[in-house]
């Protein structure tokens, strides 16, 4: 029954919501009704999920005066603020607070070939990652800063595997043969003998520190040619001797008292053996032989020297100034018995020198003897 129609009164504050409500009634007067609600700050609720990976806490509050700073969180959280003004003209505020959790995943199997095998571990949410490399692995990580400002990435492993392939026949000509053995990852590279010919090693260190080898076995067989010169009426013959794939003085040796014996077989001259020796590529020996029938102007001992050594009997010969004319018989032979029947053969007096130089047998070279007689014609 009031005089008044408060239906039009002003708002209330912050805070504050009124309502106001009039009526007439059969009385001509007005029945007024005021409602005045007053917010009160509320909070916080709080409702803590999230997933294996990240922890989230959401906290509401309602009918704040104003809006919290998050500030800078710290390292592996995430802050978010949001609100709105509801009706009393305050504010209702969400935080929502998200913290990383951190995990790791290791020695997971990504993959393997013949050579190596891969495994691989998972970082997230890491304050750190610590990467420890075992002997004979290759490690390589991959690494980033996440939205937490924390380390998420993977670490790769590879880890080599000892394998030997071969031996393989790489050549093989039929003097030759070589063949090669492959070594991967190995700590100590084969160990090659001393002297052992035509063995070599190739060694090259791999990312992961080991040892990869190439194994090099070049094996030949042992051959030889003769040079020979064919023996013509009196000349004594050249002999020469071409022996490949020597391993060293263990099989040098016989081949040159093959040779020796070769010689001595096919001919009764005095020679003289040489040697040359040369190595090929392989380590292998080249050994060459050459006999040369001896000469007096060669080192094989003098002229006088051969006649004694051809053991020829000669007759008593005048003096040549005790002669006036000579006439010269001369024989060309290797023969000592040819030598002393042309001696021996009565061709008149035997003067110790004349027309034809000195009475003798002259060694000329190759095995050949000069036989002179200067006889007597006044």
């Amino acid at each position: 029954n009031a005089t008044t129609d408060l239906s039009g009164q002003a708002a209330g504050g912050v805070g504050v919501i009124i309502d106001a409500a009039s009526k007439k009634n059969d009385a001509g007067r007005f029945d007024n009704r005021k409602t005045t609600r007053t917010a009160k700050p509320y909070g916080p609720v709080t409702s803590i999920h999230g997933s294996p990976l990240v922890e989230e806490t959401v906290a509401r509050w309602r009918n704040q005066d104003s809006m919290p700073s998050p500030g800078t969180p710290a390292d592996g959280t995430m802050v978010d603020v949001s609100g709105s003004i509801n009706d009393a003209a305050k504010i209702d505020v969400t935080t929502t607070t998200r913290r990383a959790i951190a995990k790791e995943k290791t020695g997971i199997k990504t993959g393997e070939n013949e050579f190596e095998n891969e495994t691989t571990d998972l970082h997230v949410n890491k304050e750190s990652v610590v990467i420890v490399r075992a002997s004979g692995e290759v490690v390589d990580a991959s690494l980033s800063i996440s939205e937490f400002g924390l380390l998420s990435g993977s670490v790769r492993k590879r880890k080599g595997k000892q394998v030997v392939s071969g031996p393989f026949t790489e050549h093989d000509d039929g003097y030759k043969k070589v063949t090669k053995t492959i070594h991967r990852n190995i700590d100590n590279p084969p160990v090659i003998p001393f002297d052992d010919n035509g063995h070599d090693i190739t060694v090259s260190i791999a990312e992961n520190g080991k040892k990869d080898v190439v194994e090099t076995q070049v094996t030949a067989k042992k051959f030889f040619f003769d040079v020979d010169e064919q023996a013509e009426g009196n000349q004594a013959p050249r002999y020469q001797r071409f022996v490949y794939g020597l391993k060293g003085n263990r099989e040098i040796e016989p081949e040159i008292q093959n040779f020796f014996t070769k010689v001595k077989a096919q001919t009764g001259h005095q020679y003289r053996v040489s040697a040359s020796i040369n190595r090929d590529e392989n380590g292998f020996y080249i050994l060459t032989l050459t006999a040369n029938p001896k000469d007096s102007g060669g080192g094989g001992g003098s002229a006088t020297q051969w006649e004694q050594g051809l053991d020829i009997n000669w007759p008593e010969a005048v003096k040549y100034q005790n002669v006036t004319t000579t006439k010269a018989y001369t024989k060309l032979t290797s023969s000592r018995a040819n030598a002393q029947a042309f001696v021996n053969f009565n061709h008149g007096v035997l003067v110790d020198s004349g027309v034809g130089g000195q009475t003798g047998a002259h060694y000329i070279g190759r095995g050949r003897f000069l036989v002179v007689k200067n006889i007597k014609v006044t």
